[in-house]
């Protein structure tokens, strides 16, 4: 689609890549870039190996960098990609698949060229970010250069599993004994013997199938405003509990449809962007290397309470401008509002639900009152000030947005530290192999992001009948992706979908992150904290081991655990 001039010039000055050009190179660039292009999620933007024929300017999403199928790295907003393919003139190196839906305006490479020789602060600003990319692209092999070892490991290959007899019936019962510490027994008999699943009691439906929960988070069609659904006990439990929580959380971003839902999420996306996120790594390296200093004097340790729970919470403060020292209630609060996204719960877990954010929304109530007095450079303060504005954010969707940024800015990364070195000393050549070739590191965190996902479900609610698997599902009803079950689909992973392997290809095209529209926003400072965390406890602790058995907490939708015991072999 072709634009404007002058709506090409408005949308590229609010690029950080252009916001030292003078407007006559600005024009310039409006004049060769005039072509809009959208892609959806999963979409390829530019393939390795295929002729550098143009580049791209991100002005909206964010999308994902692999070379041979391993993951890289992230680009999004207010940068530019393809640019080396043109200045060297030689085809593309990596491959770049949009994770969320990206727009982007369109330069070819004779308008490209004419930039070049045309405008000098345009190619400084290319230059700039050429040679930032570099850098740390430098100080990255740099870094794992440091800490690679010249040994390798060769790690065999498995056998298969064993084929699963088909069990007298299929479902997804939370109280049978053993599920928290392994789901995925139950999400293979699901997938295997009835993927899209109905069940009965709750009378909602459940996807198990990769293909099946690619596309209902894809699907634009589909709603999440309980709103839309029909009456059925799970929706009647779930009005119950938002009724007696009186209106609250209903607000967030990911419980809200278009046009809100893009209204809220614009709201700080700009602090969620690869290039703002890969800001904080000097920041998180630096928390990172003083807890495992602290670690480093003991013999034992749990991860979890000394290392995977302090270490996000840190981060998301500092980017929120949150106080210290309330650490161990918002953890009791953050516990208890989770457990109520859980496709079923107690009646005591909904009651403890709605007192945990009761008190949660008075705390955060409060601190609001105190950054309006003393606001900073922070993204709370800037939260408060458009909500004083009263055009861009209420006051209770202030308080809504603020709950879900701090609870989902430190869980999901909890759970992904702790899941994490979980399944590496579970399967210690992949500890290993990990250890010895630090440049796995990327592609390793999408591998266990895929194998254990801290978000094991989804949910949608269908605005219009639809058809599934050959099943219909009729308009109103609610739909669960299981994610967990979808990341060891052997239709999509192979025969060796259960186990572990840090250089699998593909891995970064698990859904632990969701979906289309509804993608988690802080799915870039999850990656960063886990290979910063993760890599750093490997290199560190090498002789690490299990100890007691591992806890994992009471929820289905976020996966984590509760303890996890380890002998640091200091």
């Amino acid at each position: 689609m072709a634009l404007e001039a002058g709506e090409t010039r408005e949308r590229l000055r609010e690029l950080e890549l252009f916001r030292d050009c003078d407007d006559a190179d600005l024009d310039r660039v409006s004049a060769v870039a005039r072509v809009q292009a959208r892609f959806e999620p999963g979409e390829v933007l530019y393939t390795e190996g295929e002729p550098a024929r143009d580049c791209y300017l991100i002005v909206e999403g964010e999308a994902e960098i692999t070379i041979a199928g391993r993951f890289l790295g992230s680009s999004g907003e207010g940068e530019s990609i393809g640019e080396m393919g043109l200045l060297h003139r030689v085809p593309r190196t990596a491959t770049v698949t949009a994770r969320t839906p990206v727009t982007v305006q369109v330069i070819d490479a004779q308008g490209f060229e004419r930039l070049l020789d045309e405008a000098p602060s345009v190619t400084r600003a290319l230059l700039r970010q050429v040679s930032r990319r570099l850098v740390e692209r430098s100080e990255t092999v740099a870094h794992l250069a440091a800490l690679a070892d010249e040994t390798t490991v060769h790690v065999g290959a498995e056998s298969a599993p064993a084929p699963r007899a088909k069990p007298d019936r299929v479902l997804l019962d939370p109280s049978a004994p053993g599920f928290f510490a392994n789901p995925y027994l139950q999400y293979a008999a699901l997938r295997e013997h009835d993927p899209v699943h109905h069940d009965t009691l709750q009378d909602t439906w459940l996807l198990s199938r990769y293909t099946d929960v690619v596309a209902l988070g894809r699907n634009k069609d589909l709603a999440v405003e309980i709103e839309h659904a029909s009456e059925s006990p799970y929706v009647d439990m779930e009005r119950e509990r938002l009724r007696r929580m009186q209106g609250r959380q209903t607000k967030m971003m990911f419980r809200r449809d278009p046009p809100n839902h893009t209204r809220l999420r614009r709201q700080v996306y700009k602090q969620f962007t690869p290039k703002a996120v890969k800001a904080l790594r000097p920041r998180l390296q630096s928390l990172v290397d003083r807890t495992l200093d602290q670690l480093a004097r003991k013999a034992e340790a749990d991860l979890i309470e000394d290392f995977a729970f302090p270490l996000p919470l840190a981060v998301i403060s500092d980017m929120l401008g949150m106080p210290e020292g309330d650490e161990a209630s918002i953890r009791g609060w953050s516990q208890a509002i989770t457990k109520a996204i859980d496709p079923s719960i107690t009646e005591a877990e909904m009651e403890a639900s709605v007192v945990a954010s009761d008190a949660m929304c008075e705390y955060l109530i409060g601190v609001i009152r105190d950054k309006r007095s003393n606001p900073a450079d922070d993204m709370l303060s800037m939260l408060a000030s458009l909500a004083d504005a009263r055009d861009e954010l209420n006051e209770d969707e202030l308080v809504d947005q603020l709950m879900l940024l701090y609870i989902a800015g430190h869980e999901t990364t909890v759970n992904l530290i702790g899941n994490g070195t979980l399944a590496l000393l579970r399967q210690p050549e992949q500890f290993e192999r990990l250890r010895l070739d630090p440049a796995l590191l990327a592609n390793a965190v999408e591998e266990l992001l895929r194998f254990d996902s801290p978000a094991q479900f989804t949910r949608r609610i269908a605005k219009q009948d639809l058809e599934v698997g050959g099943q219909r599902i009729p308009a109103g009803a609610v739909i669960f992706g299981s994610l967990g079950a979808a990341n060891r689909d052997p239709a999509r992973w192979g025969p060796d979908a259960d186990r572990l392997d840090v250089a699998r290809r593909g891995a970064h095209e698990h859904v632990s992150f969701g979906g289309g529209i509804h993608h988690c926003l802080g799915a870039s400072l999850v990656r960063l904290e886990g290979q910063v965390a993760l890599g750093s406890l490997v290199q560190r602790f090498p002789r690490m081991q299990l100890g007691a058995e591992p806890e994992f907490s009471p929820r289905m939708t976020l996966r984590g655990l509760s303890a996890l015991r380890v002998s640091l072999g200091t």
